[in-house]
């Protein structure tokens, strides 16, 4: 007995000196940890960051960072489909986009997006599918006073004029094999406020793209977000794979 109170003791004392030495380390197991999820914040640090790669043979050192930025960017804006979450296959950045480009020091491959082993789920399709759009934390609304004042607006009738604010940019959807061509056509959808809209495609025969460019207040880049659509239908609703879209 006497035994059995010296060791509580002993583990008494040993947790108030974990608490003392190390606050908010003690993990009790009731809760989750979120740390490693990205946050908004991390997406601004990394931004940050990006300025302070040295200039001279660092293009691994550009290229890793891009991809950190670009993990921490898929994260906070999915595609939703009735609760299922679909990250984006790849994510973009520019400090302005031309036309439908977007460049930070590597090339935009959207157009060759399905010609790469992919490294996301496709998004489902079938005729009246209602897609919505869904940030997993608003930009801050504050942060938009504090924007220097020598921004220039987005133009009139730019599809991105929206994009700074928490309404939802224009999305699109397009044929990435047209897309090789020196022009091509894209489907034009405006998601409502809740970012909801229903998809049109170009093709249902392969698979299909669907990109957005979006500037939020509080970070620095343009993000260009792409997802590969799952069109082709086995005619009962079900999905397979196309290759008309691979090498």
């Amino acid at each position: 007995m006497q035994q059995s109170l010296i060791r509580d003791g002993f583990r008494i004392v040993f947790l108030l000196l974990c608490l003392l030495l190390f606050p908010g380390q003690v993990v009790t197991g009731s809760s989750p940890d979120h740390s490693l999820v990205p946050t908004l914040s991390d997406l601004q640090v990394l931004e940050r960051e990006w300025h302070q790669i040295p200039d001279g043979p660092t293009v691994e050192i550009s290229i890793e960072h891009l991809r950190k930025m670009a993990d921490a960017a898929r994260q906070l804006i999915v595609l939703t489909i009735n609760g299922t979450e679909y990250p984006a296959e790849s994510v973009y950045f520019t400090d302005q986009p031309e036309g439908f480009t977007c460049r930070l020091m590597v090339a935009d491959d959207t157009a060759h997006t399905t010609e790469f082993p992919l490294t996301q789920v496709p998004i489902p399709y079938q005729a009246g599918i209602t897609y919505q759009l869904r940030r997993s934390q608003p930009p801050n609304p504050s942060a938009q006073q504090r924007r220097k004042s020598g921004e220039a607006p987005a133009a009139a009738g730019d599809s991105r004029a929206s994009a700074t604010s928490l309404a939802w940019p224009m999305a699109y959807t397009a044929d990435p094999v047209e897309m090789h061509g020196a022009t091509f056509s894209v489907e034009i959808h405006q998601p409502d406020s809740t970012g909801r809209f229903q998809p049109k495609l170009r093709r249902t025969d392969r698979w299909q793209l669907l990109f957005m460019i979006i500037k939020e207040p509080d970070t620095e880049f343009y993000r260009k977000y792409v997802w590969v659509i799952e069109a082709a239908s086995n005619g009962d609703g079900t999905h397979e794979k196309s290759g008309s879209a691979k090498p």
